[in-house]
């Protein structure tokens, strides 16, 4: 599992479901089929349904193929699904998507550009988390090694911990904000990466500085642990 995966899905693109809505009876034993874990019968299945009259079919059927694909980890077919699903449904949600599998395709540039594409569209809509859509567009960076491009997207989630200055873990998780020590955990093997220990110390010192007073305390104990275990 990829860095960060517990929190949203897995393999470096955000878990997705199905639309809210009722499922098209076509497409039953696809989603079937998702749901047992066989993903070339998801194929077979949805395929067919990919011209159908109907837009809510087609979507869905471009979905089940992009979710198919993903999990196979045939990213630049993944793509062509999650853009014909963003055609039919220009979403912040189906941005994002687009933005990590192009990073899972190796196209940073691109993914940059639906990342930014899917903010945009969230400003208005808010159909996402941007904590959550931040992890997982770092996450899919991480997962191919590239973690000097991953360090903006894991300041911005720092950040956030520095403008809310709580760290109670009820208070974080009602606003949708991983727990403090899952941040912690998460976010050492970045920084381990792509910085050198002076760095390292001083990244996690402009986040204590702005932390609560219990924060700050678990945050120091936390860094002197993993600065010993690392000599």
């Amino acid at each position: 599992m990829g860095l960060f995966s517990r929190l949203f899905g897995r393999r470096g693109a955000p878990a997705t479901r199905l639309a809210p809505r009722s499922d098209p009876p076509e497409l039953a034993a696809a989603i079937a089929a998702l749901q047992a874990g066989d993903m070339p019968a998801v194929l077979r299945l949805a395929q067919p349904h990919l011209d159908a009259p109907a837009p809510a079919v087609r979507a869905d059927a471009q979905r089940l193929c992009a979710l198919a694909q993903s999990r196979l980890g045939a990213w630049p077919a993944a793509f062509g699904h999650w853009h014909a699903l963003f055609e039919l449904e220009p979403t912040a949600h189906n941005a994002l998507q687009l933005a990590t599998t192009s990073v899972m395709c190796g196209e940073i540039e691109r993914g940059e550009q639906w990342f930014r594409q899917s903010g945009e569209l969230n400003a208005a809509s808010q159909d996402t988390n941007p904590v959550q859509a931040h992890i997982s567009f770092l996450t899919a960076l991480c997962n191919i090694g590239r973690h000097a491009e991953a360090l903006p997207y894991l300041c911005w989630i720092r950040d956030v911990y520095r403008q809310l200055h709580i760290t109670d873990d009820t208070f974080l998780h009602l606003r949708g904000v991983p727990f403090l020590s899952v941040f912690l955990e998460n976010s050492w093997p970045v920084l381990h990466a792509a910085l050198d220990a002076p760095a390292i110390g001083a990244w996690y010192g402009e986040l204590i500085a702005d932390l609560d007073e219990d924060g700050a305390q678990r945050t120091r104990h936390w860094l002197a642990a993993q600065t010993a275990s690392v000599h």
